[in-house]
């Protein structure tokens, strides 16, 4: 989560939301064999830990920008990662 608050991250990218979704998603493979209810459950508060944690790390960087492309190329990133988060 420290990579959250970097600005490469932010603008250039990182491997890490990407390796986070696929570790989530290995843990629903993993947890196949419980109960349904218990297994949403589990997935659930895995969830929100993740996304608790990426909105703190990027609410304490209290994000800067240059100039206009620094902005754009940010809200891309967020628009990626949303949609790697549902």
């Amino acid at each position: 989560m420290n990579k959250i608050d970097s600005l490469q991250f932010r603008l250039m990218g990182s491997a890490d939301l990407e390796s986070m979704t696929m570790t989530v998603e290995d843990y629903y493979n993993d947890y196949r064999h419980l109960r349904t209810h218990i297994q949403q459950e589990l997935m659930t508060e895995i969830y929100y830990k993740l996304v608790v944690e990426y909105v703190v790390g990027i609410d304490s960087s209290r994000l800067r920008f240059a100039n206009f492309d620094e902005r754009h190329l940010a809200a891309e990133r967020l628009k990626h990662d949303l949609r790697l988060l549902m």
